[in-house]
């Protein structure tokens, strides 16, 4: 969560199973709201996004502590720029928009924390075109 010109906001539960001790399986959702304010000339610009997701994943254990995982995806995303001081009408989009999430990272007791990668990078993707981090608890 950052706030300041920029906010993002994001909550994912996953509910899945453990197959053996080595391999996890299910399905969740997700809401991520961004939101940014600029300046461009003498415009000042809000640009508002709200993705809905579902997802399954795959979460491979290795040595216990070593976690690989696939997590296919889809979201449903509407996004809105403002323009507050033109009479430039407001633009709204709305875009179902796929992910394929592959990352790896590690385990300790029940948390985890990983480096993920969408290898899809559609241009609305809520994750962008680089590596990010996720940190996560089981219960």
């Amino acid at each position: 969560m950052q706030f300041g010109n920029y906010t993002m906001i994001t909550i994912a539960p996953q509910v899945g199973y453990n197959f053996t001790n080595y391999l996890n399986a299910g399905a969740g959702i997700s809401y991520s709201f961004y939101s940014e304010k600029y300046n461009s000339g003498a415009n000042r610009i809000i640009e508002k996004s709200h993705y809905a997701g579902l997802n399954v994943y795959g979460r491979l254990y290795i040595f216990d502590y070593l976690i690989v995982q696939a997590q296919p995806e889809i979201n449903l995303m509407t996004n809105k720029v403002e323009y507050t001081n033109s009479n430039e009408p407001e633009v709204k989009t709305e875009k179902a928009v796929p992910s394929f999430l592959v990352g790896a990272g590690f385990r300790m007791g029940p948390a985890f924390a990983m480096l993920k990668y969408d290898l899809v990078q559609d241009s609305y993707s809520p994750y962008g075109n680089r590596i990010f981090y996720s940190v996560g608890f089981s219960f």
